[in-house]
């Protein structure tokens, strides 16, 4: 069984962001190749409704995270971006504000809350809702379910922990989930890559906790932890997209409430009626410990 994980806020106390969201997507390994395929699609029909709704606006009201592309070659945003280049272009949308190298099709780019779902956004594309509401469709018709840990932001210093219990309460009912499955069944983490040192420190972390602490050991179904480019895991996007919408809800935006109840329908429950409620559902809010 395959575990995408992916985050919204950080779990630290110098977060900007109140709450701190690390969200997990299930998906069963003998259907990851027709489930990619399908997000893939699902990107590419996404692109030609944004295109068809950028094309009404000015050349100055696209949004910032978003440009058009005309014969492979960039048109900047200012008076380049004509209507006459708007109607003959090609619509993709530039990671993290940079100029890409040259990309063939419109479906080459990667889905990120932060940029689809942000108030400015869906307040004046409210189609992005319905667009969104389809992946998760998606998702529900190739079996995936929702884990998520959804904490207040730490008010220690530091977390000097060896495994931030952040992390913790999410993968012990990823763990419990694959026992009852089977006790043979193997999670395989896969964790959005940053940099080196950090996804190192992480893994380094997460196998210290797992052979070294009582609760840890406990995790035998765990078997291994990865990381991916979130730009072409599709399982990464779909667990990113997921937790910002938890994170979007306990901020209270309305706009997208539909959405959390569509992410709700999604989460894992335990068949087991002896099962302790702390670990019966796979979405759980807590607060951070005191001095984390």
């Amino acid at each position: 069984m395959l575990f995408f994980v992916d985050e919204s806020g950080k779990y630290h106390p110098a977060s900007p962001s109140r709450y701190a969201v690390l969200a997990a997507v299930s998906l069963e390994s003998h259907r990851a190749r027709d489930f990619h395929w399908e997000v893939f699609r699902y990107k590419r029909a996404l692109c030609n409704t944004l295109y068809l709704e950028f094309g009404r606006l000015g050349p100055y009201e696209i949004p910032r995270d978003f440009a058009f592309y005309k014969k492979g070659k960039a048109i900047k945003l200012g008076r380049d971006l004509s209507e006459e280049n708007i109607n003959e272009g090609r619509f993709v949308k530039i990671p993290g504000h940079r100029v890409p190298p040259t990309l063939s099709d419109m479906s080459d780019f990667e889905l990120k809350g932060r940029e689809l779902l942000n108030s400015n956004m869906v307040s004046r594309f409210p189609v992005v809702v319905e667009e969104i509401i389809k992946l998760l469709k998606i998702a529900g018709y190739y079996g995936c379910k929702v884990f998520a840990s959804i904490s207040t932001r730490p008010s220690g210093t530091a977390n000097d922990r060896v495994l931030s219990i952040w992390y913790q309460r999410l993968i012990e009912r990823i763990n419990l989930m694959c026992e009852e499955i089977s006790t043979t069944e193997a999670a395989i983490l896969v964790f959005d890559e940053t940099d080196r040192a950090s996804d190192i420190k992480t893994l380094n972390n997460f196998w210290r906790y797992t052979f070294g602490h009582q609760r840890g050991r406990e995790w035998r179904n765990v078997q291994a932890v990865l990381f991916a480019d979130s730009s072409c895991t599709a399982g990464i996007e779909l667990a990113d997209i997921i937790a910002y919408i938890l994170n979007a809800e306990r901020q209270e935006r309305d706009d997208i409430r539909i959405l959390y109840s569509k992410v709700r329908g999604l989460h894992w429950e335990s068949n087991n009626p002896e099962t302790p409620l702390h670990l019966k559902y796979g979405i759980r809010i807590f607060d951070a410990p005191p001095g984390e």
